[in-house]
Protein backbone atom coordinates (compact mmCIF):
# COMPACT_ATOMS: atom_id res chain seq x y z
CA UNK A 1 0.00 0.00 0.00
CA UNK A 2 1.27 3.21 -0.92
CA UNK A 3 1.82 6.42 1.33
CA UNK A 4 -0.81 8.86 1.45
CA UNK A 5 0.09 12.32 -0.77
CA UNK A 6 1.22 15.09 1.33
CA UNK A 7 -1.58 17.04 0.28
CA UNK A 8 -4.10 14.20 1.04
CA UNK A 9 -2.14 13.83 4.44
CA UNK A 10 -2.66 17.97 5.03
CA UNK A 11 -6.26 17.91 4.36
CA UNK A 12 -6.79 14.61 6.45
CA UNK A 13 -4.45 16.33 9.48
CA UNK A 14 -7.43 19.50 9.08
CA UNK A 15 -10.30 17.53 8.73
CA UNK A 16 -9.78 15.81 11.80
CA UNK A 17 -8.70 18.68 13.71
CA UNK A 18 -12.08 20.82 12.43
CA UNK A 19 -13.96 17.78 12.87
CA UNK A 20 -12.44 17.65 17.01
CA UNK A 21 -13.23 21.12 17.17
CA UNK A 22 -16.24 21.51 15.17
CA UNK A 23 -18.35 23.04 19.22
CA UNK A 24 -16.05 26.09 18.87
CA UNK A 25 -17.10 26.77 15.09
CA UNK A 26 -20.95 25.96 15.18
CA UNK A 27 -21.73 29.71 16.73
CA UNK A 28 -18.38 31.34 15.63
CA UNK A 29 -18.82 34.88 16.61
CA UNK A 30 -19.42 33.54 20.36
CA UNK A 31 -16.65 33.52 22.56
CA UNK A 32 -16.36 30.81 25.76
CA UNK A 33 -15.91 31.39 29.30
CA UNK A 34 -12.47 32.31 32.13
CA UNK A 35 -9.96 33.50 30.20
CA UNK A 36 -11.37 33.75 26.93
CA UNK A 37 -11.88 38.11 27.64
CA UNK A 38 -8.56 38.67 28.89
CA UNK A 39 -7.01 36.81 25.44
CA UNK A 40 -9.58 38.26 23.38
CA UNK A 41 -8.87 41.72 24.58
CA UNK A 42 -4.56 41.45 24.45
CA UNK A 43 -5.42 40.40 20.26
CA UNK A 44 -8.22 42.78 19.48
CA UNK A 45 -6.32 45.72 21.23
CA UNK A 46 -3.17 45.12 18.72
CA UNK A 47 -5.26 44.57 16.08
CA UNK A 48 -7.27 47.87 17.09
CA UNK A 49 -3.37 49.32 17.31
CA UNK A 50 -1.97 47.92 14.14
CA UNK A 51 -4.91 48.73 11.75
CA UNK A 52 -6.98 51.47 13.32
CA UNK A 53 -4.37 53.61 14.25
CA UNK A 54 -1.18 52.16 12.34
CA UNK A 55 0.64 52.27 15.55
CA UNK A 56 2.51 49.13 16.44
CA UNK A 57 1.06 47.62 19.85
CA UNK A 58 3.39 48.93 22.22
CA UNK A 59 0.48 49.86 24.66
CA UNK A 60 -3.11 49.97 25.43
CA UNK A 61 -5.33 52.73 26.77
CA UNK A 62 -8.54 50.65 27.64
CA UNK A 63 -7.73 49.39 30.87
CA UNK A 64 -6.05 50.58 34.09
CA UNK A 65 -5.79 54.02 32.80
CA UNK A 66 -3.52 52.21 30.00
CA UNK A 67 -1.35 49.95 30.32
CA UNK A 68 1.53 47.43 28.33
CA UNK A 69 0.68 45.74 25.54
CA UNK A 70 4.17 44.30 23.43
CA UNK A 71 5.97 44.34 27.08
CA UNK A 72 3.14 41.76 28.59
CA UNK A 73 5.37 38.07 27.78
CA UNK A 74 1.81 36.73 26.36
CA UNK A 75 2.00 39.14 23.27
CA UNK A 76 1.52 37.27 19.98
CA UNK A 77 2.40 40.55 17.75
CA UNK A 78 5.36 38.87 16.51
CA UNK A 79 3.61 35.97 15.76
CA UNK A 80 2.99 34.92 12.45
CA UNK A 81 -0.81 33.10 13.43
CA UNK A 82 -1.28 36.64 14.56
CA UNK A 83 -2.45 37.01 11.00
CA UNK A 84 -5.41 35.18 11.46
CA UNK A 85 -6.81 37.72 14.35
CA UNK A 86 -5.73 40.65 11.74
CA UNK A 87 -7.49 38.52 9.00
CA UNK A 88 -11.03 37.54 11.04
CA UNK A 89 -10.78 39.67 14.31
CA UNK A 90 -9.57 38.09 17.48
CA UNK A 91 -12.99 35.64 17.92
CA UNK A 92 -12.78 34.05 14.86
CA UNK A 93 -9.14 34.53 14.38
CA UNK A 94 -8.35 32.46 17.93
CA UNK A 95 -10.41 30.06 16.81
CA UNK A 96 -8.96 29.59 13.62
CA UNK A 97 -5.54 29.54 15.64
CA UNK A 98 -6.69 26.76 17.69
CA UNK A 99 -7.50 24.76 14.94
CA UNK A 100 -4.08 25.74 13.04
CA UNK A 101 -1.89 24.48 16.23
CA UNK A 102 -4.23 21.10 16.58
CA UNK A 103 -3.41 20.26 12.92
CA UNK A 104 0.30 20.98 13.60
CA UNK A 105 0.50 18.89 16.85
CA UNK A 106 -0.72 16.17 15.08
CA UNK A 107 1.50 16.37 12.06
CA UNK A 108 4.19 16.96 14.81
CA UNK A 109 3.51 14.04 16.95
CA UNK A 110 3.34 11.86 14.13
CA UNK A 111 6.38 12.46 12.92
CA UNK A 112 8.12 12.30 15.85
CA UNK A 113 7.21 8.79 16.62
CA UNK A 114 7.70 8.17 13.31
CA UNK A 115 11.21 9.28 14.27
CA UNK A 116 11.38 7.50 16.96
CA UNK A 117 10.56 3.86 15.13
CA UNK A 118 6.95 3.40 15.71
CA UNK A 119 4.88 1.99 13.01
CA UNK A 120 2.57 4.54 10.94
CA UNK A 121 -0.46 3.00 12.57
CA UNK A 122 0.87 3.47 16.19
CA UNK A 123 1.80 7.00 15.12
CA UNK A 124 -1.32 8.17 13.62
CA UNK A 125 -2.33 7.05 17.23
CA UNK A 126 0.22 8.61 19.34
CA UNK A 127 -0.83 11.92 17.19
CA UNK A 128 -4.60 11.59 17.88
CA UNK A 129 -3.47 10.18 21.53
CA UNK A 130 -1.26 13.48 22.54
CA UNK A 131 -3.22 15.96 20.45
CA UNK A 132 -7.10 15.33 21.28
CA UNK A 133 -6.56 14.15 24.99
CA UNK A 134 -8.27 16.80 27.28
CA UNK A 135 -5.04 19.08 27.94
CA UNK A 136 -5.65 20.96 24.72
CA UNK A 137 -9.15 20.61 24.80
CA UNK A 138 -9.39 22.16 28.25
CA UNK A 139 -7.10 24.72 27.53
CA UNK A 140 -9.53 25.81 24.12
CA UNK A 141 -12.48 25.51 26.53
CA UNK A 142 -10.79 28.05 29.16
CA UNK A 143 -9.01 30.37 26.26
CA UNK A 144 -5.63 29.95 27.73
CA UNK A 145 -4.34 30.76 23.99
CA UNK A 146 -0.68 30.93 25.58
CA UNK A 147 -0.85 27.40 25.76
CA UNK A 148 -2.02 26.91 22.17
CA UNK A 149 2.08 26.62 21.49
CA UNK A 150 2.04 23.33 23.16
CA UNK A 151 1.41 21.65 20.16
CA UNK A 152 4.62 23.13 19.00
CA UNK A 153 6.41 20.92 21.36
CA UNK A 154 6.68 17.22 19.29
CA UNK A 155 8.38 19.16 16.90
CA UNK A 156 11.09 20.46 18.97
CA UNK A 157 11.88 16.87 20.25
CA UNK A 158 12.12 15.88 16.57
CA UNK A 159 14.23 18.43 15.38
CA UNK A 160 16.42 17.84 18.50
CA UNK A 161 16.66 13.89 17.93
CA UNK A 162 17.63 14.57 14.75
CA UNK A 163 20.50 17.26 16.09
CA UNK A 164 21.85 14.37 17.83
CA UNK A 165 22.07 11.83 15.86
CA UNK A 166 23.08 13.81 12.63
CA UNK A 167 26.59 13.16 10.90
CA UNK A 168 28.45 16.17 10.37
CA UNK A 169 28.49 19.33 11.76
CA UNK A 170 26.65 21.51 9.49
CA UNK A 171 23.93 18.64 9.72
CA UNK A 172 23.58 18.96 13.25
CA UNK A 173 23.59 22.79 13.40
CA UNK A 174 20.64 22.94 10.61
CA UNK A 175 18.71 20.80 13.10
CA UNK A 176 19.51 22.67 16.15
CA UNK A 177 18.68 25.95 14.38
CA UNK A 178 15.35 24.49 12.94
CA UNK A 179 14.65 23.49 16.89
CA UNK A 180 15.67 27.08 18.02
CA UNK A 181 13.59 28.52 15.32
CA UNK A 182 10.65 26.28 16.64
CA UNK A 183 11.15 27.72 20.50
CA UNK A 184 11.27 31.27 19.09
CA UNK A 185 7.94 30.55 17.21
CA UNK A 186 6.28 29.45 20.88
CA UNK A 187 7.96 32.33 22.47
CA UNK A 188 6.77 35.03 19.69
CA UNK A 189 3.49 33.90 20.36
CA UNK A 190 3.28 34.38 24.09
CA UNK A 191 3.81 30.70 24.81
CA UNK A 192 5.87 31.62 27.40
CA UNK A 193 4.85 28.47 29.49
CA UNK A 194 5.20 25.93 26.58
CA UNK A 195 8.90 27.69 25.84
CA UNK A 196 9.98 26.95 28.68
CA UNK A 197 8.18 23.44 29.09
CA UNK A 198 10.18 22.80 26.07
CA UNK A 199 13.79 23.84 27.16
CA UNK A 200 13.29 21.97 30.66
CA UNK A 201 12.50 19.10 28.35
CA UNK A 202 15.28 18.98 26.49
Amino acid sequence: MKPLPVAASVVILFAAAFLFLQPIFTNIQNWGIYDWDQHMFYHESGKIALLTYSQFPLWTPYYCGGNVLLANPQSPYFSPFFIFVLLFGAVVGLKVEALVFLALGIAGTFLAARRLGCSRSASIFAAFAFMFSSWFAARIAAGHTTFFPFALLPFVFLFYLNSASAEGLAHRIRWVVAAAAVLALMFLSGGIYPFYAAVALL
